[in-house]
């Protein structure tokens, strides 16, 4: 069993330092099948979630596709089907393809088609949801929602909070990266009285193909600042051990208790008091001394001197072919050094002086597989603060964008 392990070792560390452009490409091929009819599905879409790589179906709904070594969530999807989702492994793929079958889908649509029957409500929604999705960032705020009348906006279902759903995908353009994004909208939720937001989803992107010579070199380096210091660019970076010379540092985060944030006990106490109190003046000192002071985080963060080396935040699984998980404990303070702060998030807060992106990054769960394309496991296992998490759909780019091979 050692000497097994050993070969391993071996065999994954060869693998490290081939040159990109011969590590291998793997087949995938299959046929999508009606359910019910058990005939093929001709035009249906089968792609890998997150990128470029796609193709459609011929017409007795075969396929063949393909696809860089790695590990992906493919999505086959066609109108008056219910979406097909699953992940696939290049190490394991079948040689002998994939029956792939789609069920029927008889949802009965009951959404509005003209934009003129929209009340105001709707298009504050509308706005919020733009500024949380699209992002406020340059490219976010340039790209706009095709069809966004497919979109579903309650803001009354759950009392303080918006929910966003979609019937169909969204078609979501970006001039500025070049790119026609799909994007199927799994779940939109922001509380307004705490200011947080969740949302999840499946995207394909499509480069656009008209772009002349000129702009086509703008759009390249838009697309090269979108990905450098993004989330992608930070995982691949730790996947390949290249962190710290791509321009990430990484610091430990103590946690303290704010001293400027009451308890939450005295607030909640002075929320009755105020109830019940008919002295003004006592109203007023409780608001000012409690109420207002709800919204203040209830911790500050203090960031170690000492930076952590990029090794240690990863986990080399050598029994199972190499695979990589990010395990840290805490929080992760986490700089790129080669990209300063944008005029649009220093709007933002206070007048601030720009300095280097910062963000903090806190694991859902005790480790998190990551992958060499960017990605990770558990695709809601990484929670972000600050400038990760101020970038949105407006500056995502696609699995299969490689600066390094197009610079």
């Amino acid at each position: 069993m050692k000497s097994l392990s050993i070969i391993k070792r071996l065999l994954f560390f060869a693998y490290l330092f081939l040159p990109m452009g011969l590590i291998a490409q793997v087949e995938f091929r299959g046929k999508v099948l009606d359910s019910s009819s058990q005939s093929g599905v001709s035009h249906a879409s089968v792609f890998l979630i997150g990128s470029t790589i796609g193709i459609s179906t011929d017409d007795n709904g075969f396929f063949s596709l393909l696809i860089p070594d790695g590990n992906y969530e493919v999505m086959v999807r066609l109108v008056g089907y219910t979406p097909k989702l699953f992940s696939l492994s290049t190490l394991d793929i079948n040689p002998d393809g994939y029956k792939i079958f789609l069920n029927p889908s008889y949802q009965e649509l009951d959404f509005l088609e003209v934009e003129e029957q929209r009340d105001p409500i709707w298009y504050e929604n509308l706005s919020l949801f733009k500024q949380y999705f699209l992002g406020k960032t340059k490219n976010g705020k340039e790209t706009s929602i095709l069809n966004q009348n497919i979109l579903r906006l309650d803001s009354e279902s759950v009392p303080l909070t918006l929910q966003v759903n979609a019937h169909d995908v969204l078609q979501i353009e970006n001039p500025n990266l070049g790119y026609r994004v799909e994007y199927l909208l799994e779940e939109f939720t922001y509380s307004t009285e705490k200011g947080t937001f969740f949302y999840s989803g499946f995207s394909r992107f499509i480069p656009d193909s008209t772009l002349k010579r000129s702009k086509g070199k703008r759009i390249e380096s838009n697309r090269k600042q979108a990905y450098l210091g993004s989330m992608q660019h930070l995982i691949g970076s730790l996947y390949d051990g290249t962190a710290e010379d791509e321009g990430f540092e990484f610091r430990s985060i103590e946690r303290l208790k704010n001293p400027e944030r009451p308890e939450q006990s005295l607030i909640d106490e002075a929320k009755i008091r105020y109830a019940q109190s008919s002295n003004r003046e006592e109203k007023d000192s409780l608001k000012r001394n409690f109420l207002r002071k709800e919204r203040i985080s209830p911790f500050v963060n203090e960031v170690k001197e000492n930076s952590v080396p990029s090794g240690n935040l990863v986990r080399i699984d050598f029994d199972r072919d190499g695979r990589k998980f990010l395990n840290f404990e805490d929080l992760l303070h986490v700089t790129y050094t080669k990209e300063m702060e944008t005029d649009e998030y220093l709007n933002q807060f206070r007048p601030k002086k720009p300095g280097w992106q910062q963000s903090i990054l806190r694991l859902g769960s005790r480790e998190i597989e990551i992958f060499h394309n960017g990605t990770y496991g558990d695709r809601s296992g990484i929670f972000l603060e600050g400038y990760l998490g101020w970038e949105k759909i407006g500056d995502l780019m696609p699995l299969d964008y490689s600066y390094k091979r197009q610079y």
